[in-house]
């Protein structure tokens, strides 16, 4: 989108925005279209894309048609005319309860704003639709391109919540480290989040200086997070716990689950590494 609005210098473009609308209205964008030249009008205050083509790109793609985006020059958005075009397309479209319009509102590749508002279906006369203006925190980019061409994944577990699990552990352990202490760093697969933190047991008169990695999966919610204590410098590290993913999608659920870590850490650990090396690693 960014791409297309830095070549379409002084007037509107846009594209179709295609996807999955998942539990609570949660919306996916997996795909967008930006037709051609030929079968689109754009203008300084006008962006539209030819009816015909438009149809036949929807019926062909098999992901759920989600709205369009479009470029406006630094004037904010959606318009009048941006918003009757909702109704209208509930209207012609009564198996479809959900649709967005979303505003690249574009002043410069480094001065820009994206404004997305979704549009629920209401069975009322006078009242069509209901709106709701999506919080720029409520948007996760999950894939991205920059200008210099690199592509940048960020697949799996949002910024956000990696923030708040920082926050709640920080919180949960008390005293024994800061949310300077965490640590974040990218895993051996694509999209993997993993969270280093220090951690000191006692055994007998001896301390271990160690640290606990909470790996969370890309395919998050819907993998395990798994738990591993490691030596400082990494180079050993074994697993000792797994939990469904699921656990940390809830920010409900979020402190119960690390407390619950630190009673494990606390109880069964110190017990667990009186047991012989080889007895560990099974």
């Amino acid at each position: 989108m960014l791409n297309e609005a830095e070549n379409s210098n002084g007037v509107e473009t846009g594209g179709m925005l295609f996807g999955r609308v998942g539990k609570q209205n949660q919306i996916s964008v997996l795909k967008t279209v930006i037709p051609p030249t030929e079968f689109s009008s754009k203008e300084k205050f006008y962006f539209e894309i030819e009816p015909d083509y438009a149809r036949k790109v929807v019926k062909n793609e098999p992901l759920l048609y989600l709205g369009n985006w479009h470029k406006h020059l630094g004037y904010g958005g959606p318009s009048r005319g941006d918003t009757g075009e909702v109704e209208e397309f509930f209207e012609n479209n009564p198996h479809l309860n959900i649709i967005m319009t979303t505003i690249l509102d574009y002043r410069s590749i480094d001065n820009h704003e994206l404004i997305i508002e979704v549009y629920e279906r209401e069975i009322n006369a006078f009242q069509p639709f209901m709106t709701y203006r999506i919080k720029p925190s409520d948007i996760s980019i999950v894939e991205s391109i920059s200008f210099n061409g690199k592509k940048i994944k960020e697949i799996g577990i949002s910024k956000k919540k990696i923030e708040r699990i920082k926050r709640e552990l920080s919180i949960v352990f008390e005293d024994l480290f800061t949310i300077s202490d965490i640590q974040e760093f990218s895993g051996s697969s694509l999209g993997e989040k993993i969270l280093s933190f220090p951690y000191y047991f006692k055994l007998n008169s001896i301390s271990l200086n160690l640290l606990i990695l909470l790996s969370i999966p890309p395919e998050y919610p819907e993998g395990q997070i798994f738990i591993d204590i490691s030596s400082l410098d990494m180079s050993r590290n074994f697993t000792f716990d797994k939990h469904p993913a699921s656990v940390i999608d809830d920010d409900d659920l979020i402190n119960p689950f690390l407390s619950l870590l630190k009673t494990t850490l606390e109880d069964e650990v110190p017990e667990m590494l009186k047991e012989p090396l080889w007895k560990i690693m099974q």
